[in-house]
């Protein structure tokens, strides 16, 4: 599992990381990868 939860699913990690407040990207941008510019 990614720390930032970023890897699991796109969308799930986004909101989980935006919970955070370190990731605060539409996970329609995160998806095509399934990661962020980590």
């Amino acid at each position: 599992m990614d720390p930032l939860g970023a890897g699991d699913g796109g969308g799930a990690g986004v909101r989980r990381g935006a919970r955070r407040g370190r990731i605060v990207v539409p996970d329609t941008l995160v998806r095509p990868s399934g990661r962020l510019h980590v």
